[in-house]
């Protein structure tokens, strides 16, 4: 099976192209400019397979992941740029066999970030929102009040455990450079079914902060250029497939 993260970034970049030429360079870095109201209608009508993406695509690139097929890092993040919010409910054979160490890992006790401290976070920094415009500005103040509010950042492993539930897995618990790293990151496991569980999203694109360039589709060309995937993340939102806070559940079990 063709590399089908290369073919659909291809399609994003030729799109958001083709889609500049006819609309006369209204879009950024394309020409004359124009309100980005003036183009975000025309843009998505004409990425035609964005209409049939979860009873076509989808269904391909699940089967080619879940075959071994698929590079899991490239079609997990081809999945999340497509704009589908349909579960992903089996995991490549290359994620399969790391998850157990990583399990075992997570289930020795230690200090990791506390989940309740990251969902206060996202609250505060979109309180935050209301009053300073710049988001880097906002999540600053807002880490800084959970800090005056002696929230912890770290706690131990085993009371997550227990207050959850589920077995939370992060970057300690597996190798450097494991494909883990760039699909899951940190996710959970119930100790009970072994179901795997996580969203894929990104904490830079989120509607409580977005990054630096995340909504300039000039810069992710220019990080396409670079090497750097994430400029596929812009052009996407441009071209109406994502926008801020755009991710899909994992629910897959642990073979």
């Amino acid at each position: 099976m063709p590399n089908v993260f290369q073919n659909f970034l291809n399609q994003v970049t030729s799109g958001y192209k083709e889609a500049d030429k006819r609309l006369g360079g209204w879009l950024p870095g394309g020409g004359t400019a124009s309100p980005v109201t003036r183009v975000v209608q025309p843009v998505k009508n004409a990425v035609k397979f964005a209409n049939v993406r979860d009873t076509a695509l989808i269904p391909v690139l699940d089967r080619g992941l879940a075959a071994g097929v698929v590079p899991p890092v490239a079609g997990m993040y081809a999945r999340f740029l497509s704009g589908t919010s349909k579960p992903l409910t089996e995991l490549p054979p290359a994620l399969q066999a790391e998850i157990p160490g990583a399990y075992a890992s997570a289930t020795t006790p230690k200090r990791i970030l506390n989940p309740e401290w990251e969902t206060a976070l996202q609250t505060k920094t979109k309180e935050k929102l209301t009053q300073i415009e710049d988001p880097t500005i906002a999540r600053m103040f807002a880490i800084n009040d959970l800090n005056a509010a002696k929230i912890p950042q770290y706690i131990s492993s085993q009371e997550v455990i227990n207050k959850n539930g589920n077995v939370p897995i992060g970057q300690r618990d597996y190798r450097s450079g494991s494909v883990l790293s760039e699909s899951l990151g940190r996710f959970w496991v119930d100790p009970t079914t072994k179901e795997i569980k996580d969203r894929y999203d990104f904490n830079y694109y989120t509607p409580e902060y977005i990054g630096p360039s995340m909504r300039d589709p000039v810069a992710g060309l220019q990080m396409l250029k670079e090497g750097n995937p994430r400029g596929a993340i812009p052009l996407a939102d441009a071209l109406g497939l994502i926008k801020p806070g755009a991710g899909y559940e994992i629910k897959a079990p642990l073979r």
